[in-house]
């Protein structure tokens, strides 16, 4: 099976330091290997409600959440790029 990698970049920053260096990590797929880049600061979720204990079933992903869902899907490997800060992640 030839790889498909969806790339998520977790950055405030388009193309600062974390881009970069998924960038060159990029060059290290095999050959053939298929890629896509999403912007996770291009693609505002709404916030998430667990519905897991109140009956309730989920609603179908819709907008930037369904385009999230098929890219994953998609994917046969996922890599989150995103700089650390203080010991977290950025929020988007």
């Amino acid at each position: 099976m030839q790889a498909r990698v969806l790339f998520l970049l977790g950055s405030a920053r388009a193309e600062g330091n974390t881009e970069r260096l998924a960038q060159v990590a990029a060059t290290a797929l095999p050959a053939g290997a298929e890629a896509r880049w999403l912007r996770l600061a291009d693609l505002p979720l709404e916030p998430f409600t667990d519905l897991r204990h109140a009956g309730a079933a989920y609603p179908q992903p819709a907008g930037h959440a369904a385009q999230l869902l098929e890219a994953t899907l998609w994917a046969s490997d996922l890599v989150v790029a995103a700089p650390t800060y203080w010991f977290s992640l950025p929020a988007p």
